[in-house]
């Protein structure tokens, strides 16, 4: 069974209770991408995702690595181009402490300076990292190339020219500018009912101000387009895309279901 309920400021829930579960994942969506970025704050998204792990107003670093671990817990993050989360797993009955530490890392990260630095240091590696990794790097590309001048072809990490220019000033003015209510949602699915999961997320997240409104932005334009870049390689590598049928299109289902039954008889 899954439920849903929308919080006093804004932030949706969804549950999936799975009473024959031991565990509980749960993740916090925020509509933080990097197709919501200016091109001169490229990455900041992706920024921000590292630098809530690296301390708050009362936990190090070491603090939140210790605390999950003595759990035999998962504490993880991602960003895309659209969403970015932060996501716990844990056995049920660490679960409020999991989650007291998801909402501290979510709410009250400090944004050291010197932390700051030193994540650069690691998105700078990881940049160069990706652009010597043809197999990665082709799928930038074709973004880059098939949304050519709209923000979804921007890359998610950023480049090393805009990251090398963020300041912590930035980085704070622009979570807190985008990571409030009405563009969040928090997930889970395991052993936990709704309403318990509803007593443990008010009493921490109520502290997120409300509105918001990131939205997608304007629609990508599309055209048909080739491009070849050429690098010192021993190989080629092609990826090709085309326009497809949008996935919330009502007669997609009704055909794929039909072409499941075609197929099975």
């Amino acid at each position: 069974m899954i439920s849903k309920t929308v919080l006093n400021n804004g932030i949706r829930v969804i549950n999936q209770y799975i009473p024959h579960a031991h565990s509980v994942s749960i993740g916090i969506w925020v509509a933080s991408g990097s197709r919501h970025e200016l091109p001169s704050r490229n990455g900041i998204s992706h920024v921000i995702e590292h630098l809530l792990f690296k301390g708050t107003k009362t936990r190090s670093s070491l603090d939140i690595a210790r605390e999950i671990d003595s759990v035999g817990g998962v504490l993880n993050a991602f960003t895309g181009r659209e969403f970015v989360c932060y996501y716990t797993k844990v056995l049920e009955e660490y679960l409020p402490g999991a989650v007291g530490l998801l909402a501290d890392i979510f709410l009250n990260s400090v944004f050291d300076e010197d932390e700051i630095d030193k994540e650069r240091k690691v998105i700078l590696q990881e940049i160069r990292m990706l652009e010597d990794n043809p197999d990665d790097f082709i799928h930038d590309l074709f973004h880059q190339n098939v949304w050519k001048g709209h923000p979804l072809g921007m890359p998610i990490i950023g480049t090393v020219e805009t990251v090398e220019s963020l300041t912590r000033d930035d980085i704070v003015a622009y979570q807190r500018e985008i990571y409030r209510a009405g563009d969040i949602i928090i997930a889970s699915a395991g052993k936990i009912t709704h309403d318990r999961l509803l007593e443990l997320l008010n009493s921490v997240f109520d502290a997120v101000p409300s509105g918001g409104g990131a939205g997608n932005g304007t629609p990508p334009p599309y055209e048909k387009r080739l491009e070849r870049v050429q690098r010192d390689l021993e190989q080629v590598l092609i990826c090709l895309g085309t326009k497809a049928l949008p996935q919330n299109l009502p007669s997609v289902s009704k055909r794929l279901s039909s072409t499941r039954s075609w197929v099975a008889a």
